[in-house]
């Protein structure tokens, strides 16, 4: 439930618990900050380790020198460099809200932003691509804290000189440069709320508790699900879950360019709200996307009117950004039950497991990793991976590069579904057949 607290307590149009606070739910001894400060339960300090993330130091180092002289209005909390597919891209996440004066200013944030893309993108580092957000600290119910981007925006540095040669103002150059989100909880308390906002998404979190009404078509008695595909394609499907992932996503996204090859990427829908351009850059690249659950809870620990709303709210989002409507879906962890089987049948989503299980969500070497994919692979299997940790993108071209030397053809979940072969029936009887394929990691 981990998740769920963070949505509930986010979405600006619902009553909040102790301790967080919504327009027109405003404990009094914070109402006088509408509209000039964000209220202290927004401004608490984010505590996120060391400042740098310790992949490339040297970079890392010089980024944080540059961007400690250009006098940010908000505090810098993480600096991230990687190197990879002969790329250097950043990430750089900042404290929402003025340092000096706890304010959330429109004209404060997009200065930081031009800012931050001028010593990423022209500084001594020269970085390929720029990941940048600013978040704010929300503390759940079991005292655990989180990282909620307010604003995030994803770009190349050819898109943002192209932007930069441009005329126009500063919010011009930004509405070029990348599709920016702003948190809806962000311009509820800006001090300048008549600032432009350039083009942007600004979707509210969905009130994943309040959408009982999604029923989707429960006539329909025919369930499918998927484990492998047809032998006859010669094809080996590559599937990534989680994400979208700052940093991890381009530079995987760069691997599958350079070999050609279109995966499927099992996406979350709150990672999709956060990082909007990401998910369209994965889409422009022509990849094919599946539903992997709003917030990555587990099905079976939900009831059926939620598991509804977590498909049909990460579809929706989806479609929204322009994405055709989905048709696959991949469950957390492989947590399934027939419950959930009777949802995806509903909303005519194909749930799809996999046969080779690489283990790279346990950090597990790169070479472990190339190994339980390749090894006795066939035509028609489902290789699993995550958008993890920077060893996925080396394991990721090894893999795409010894499927090729095999005189297989790494592809995506839709070249291996005609004539695949399908557990079809009833819930129970779909679900019987899973089991006895060993898809169900919950039992």
């Amino acid at each position: 439930m981990k998740q769920t607290t963070l949505l509930v307590t986010l979405v600006a149009t619902m009553t909040l618990p102790a301790g967080g606070c919504a327009p027109g739910a405003i404990p009094s001894h914070l109402r006088p900050h509408l509209y000039d400060h964000a209220p202290a339960v927004l401004l608490e300090p984010i505590g996120d380790g060391d400042l740098l993330k310790g992949w490339s130091t040297d970079d890392e180092k010089v980024l944080c020198a540059e961007l400690e002289a250009s006098e940010l209005h908000q505090r810098v909390v993480k600096i991230a460099v990687l190197r990879g597919a002969g790329l250097k891209l950043a990430a750089i996440k900042l404290q929402a809200g003025e340092w000096s004066t706890g304010r959330f200013s429109l004209r404060s944030l997009h200065e930081d932003a031009l800012r931050v893309m001028q010593v990423a993108f022209d500084g001594a580092v020269q970085c390929d691509h720029l990941d940048l957000w600013a978040a704010v600290a929300w503390r759940g119910e079991d005292g655990e804290t989180w990282h909620w981007p307010l604003f995030s925006l994803s770009t190349w540095r050819e898109s943002y000189h192209r932007a930069r040669a441009a005329s126009g103002s500063a919010q011009d150059l930004l509405a070029r440069v990348s599709l920016i989100r702003y948190d809806p909880l962000l311009l509820d308390y800006v001090l300048d709320p008549a600032e432009r906002v350039p083009e942007a998404i600004t979707l509210p979190m969905p009130n994943l508790d309040a959408t009982g009404g999604i029923t989707g078509e429960t006539t329909r008695s025919i369930c499918e699900a998927m484990r492998a595909g047809s032998p006859a394609s010669n094809t080996v499907a590559i599937t990534l879950d989680d994400g979208p992932h700052p940093v991890i996503t381009p530079l995987i996204l760069r691997v599958l360019q350079e070999a050609n090859v279109r995966a499927t990427f099992f996406l979350v829908g709150e990672k999709i709200l956060q990082y909007p351009q990401l998910f369209r850059d994965i889409v422009t690249a022509g990849q094919e996307v599946g539903n992997h659950t709003f917030t990555h809870r587990r099905l079976t620990r939900l009831t059926p009117a939620a598991i509804r709303a977590e498909l049909y709210e990460t579809t929706r989002l989806m479609m929204r950004l322009g994405a055709p409507p989905c048709r696959i879906m991949r469950p957390p962890g492989g947590d399934f039950d027939e419950a959930a089987l009777k949802v995806c049948c509903e909303q005519r989503l194909l749930p799809v497991f996999w046969t080779r299980n690489t283990g790279d969500w346990k950090g597990r070497p790169v070479r472990e990793v190339v190994r339980s994919a390749l090894q006795d692979v066939r035509p028609g299997d489902v290789i699993l991976l995550h958008q993890g940790g920077p060893d996925c993108v080396p394991a990721l071209g090894e893999i795409l590069a010894g499927l090729k030397a095999m005189g297989l053809q790494p592809g995506c979940v839709g070249d291996i579904l005609p004539g695949a072969p399908l557990f079809t029936g009833n819930a129970r009887q779909v679900l019987a057949q899973l089991r006895a394929n060993r898809c169900l990691v919950n039992e």
